[in-house]
């Protein structure tokens, strides 16, 4: 291997070892972040379901009235056990675990990469060169899982120095927009459905059932 092409092998390898760094960083803070939303949305909803079951102990219901709070407390409660069931299956608070371990050990090997001297013995840092290859390589092969293309697309918008082929105008606000769009869309769409849920049970409980009960309060005070 000439001098040029180890400086180049080493270069794409340096860019490789920092892009699935900092991705699988990234990955670790989404599935922690992920672990905590659906806690707070499980606690959210039960706390929901828990007030709806209270309504008629304030408000004068027809029976009509408590079937619908009745099916609204089951669809809500459908929604908390299929987040729990969810949670207790993927582990992602131990998929995040095993995707920080994996990132810290490609660190130390981007770290190590720094410190081979191209100028000096060529065969000596192509040696080194290979060894770090075998390091990666088996660093990436002990996590058992891989992180998702949300993670790269973060790693997209927050050094777009290493990604030439994705900006390809000098302007990079265009591109920047779309991945961050992406990113949010991606990290974020798995409680938009018990955000829509929340709201269509919102609105009917207000409109069938408080609004029902004043008419009904009104009716009888009339």
């Amino acid at each position: 291997m000439s001098d040029e092409a180890l400086k180049s092998a080493l270069k794409d390898f340096k860019r490789s070892a920092e892009i699935t760094r900092d991705v699988r960083f990234q990955a670790n803070l989404r599935l922690a972040g992920r672990q905590r939303g659906s806690s707070y949305i499980v606690s959210l909803l039960s706390l929901y379901v828990i007030a709806l079951s209270l309504i008629p102990n304030i408000l004068k219901l027809e029976q009509s009235q408590n079937q619908i709070l009745l099916a609204c407390s089951v669809v809500l409660s459908v929604f908390v056990i299929f987040t729990s069931l969810l949670d207790g299956s993927q582990n992602f608070y131990h998929q995040g675990e095993l995707l920080h371990q994996c990132a810290r050990k490609i660190a130390t090997i981007n770290y190590e990469l720094k410190n081979i001297d191209v100028e000096g013995s060529v065969d000596n840092a192509r040696v080194r060169l290979e060894e770090l290859q075998k390091n990666y390589q088996s660093a990436l092969d002990e996590c058992p899982i891989n992180h998702d293309n949300v993670d790269f697309y973060r790693e997209i918008v927050h050094k777009p120095h290493l990604f030439p082929r994705e900006y390809p105008w000098s302007w990079q606000f265009p591109h920047k927009t779309w991945y961050r769009f992406k990113t949010f869309l991606f990290v974020n769409s798995w409680w938009f459905g018990h955000l829509l849920a929340g709201a269509v049970i919102t609105y009917i409980v207000y409109r069938y059932v408080f609004l029902g009960a004043a008419l009904i309060t009104a009716g009888a005070s009339s």
